[in-house]
């Protein structure tokens, strides 16, 4: 993995965390990195793909998701802190 693929993985893993578990878009990772192309954004996925670090979730030919292989979100309810795993 490169130092590009290996910032989007970074930055799909934060944005995760931050998001309660949701997925950033190629738009998302793209503006957030500086990169101009959301078709290399793809590119980049595809080699962290190729890797085994995530798995793209899918419904039909559209991208609805990526899941970090190894990783986990955990639901933390506020108000009797209460913990259920999650899966992406």
């Amino acid at each position: 993995m490169n130092n590009s693929a290996a910032r989007v993985l970074d930055y799909i893993v934060d944005y995760k965390a931050a998001h309660d578990g949701l997925s950033p878009t190629y738009e998302n990772i793209a503006d957030h990195l500086g990169i101009i192309s959301k078709a290399y954004v793809s590119y980049l996925v595809a080699k962290l793909v190729k890797v085994n670090a995530v798995r793209l979730l899918r419904n039909g030919n559209r991208v609805n998701g990526i899941m970090v292989v190894g990783g986990q979100w955990i639901y933390e309810q506020s108000d009797n802190q209460a913990v259920a795993p999650g899966g992406r």
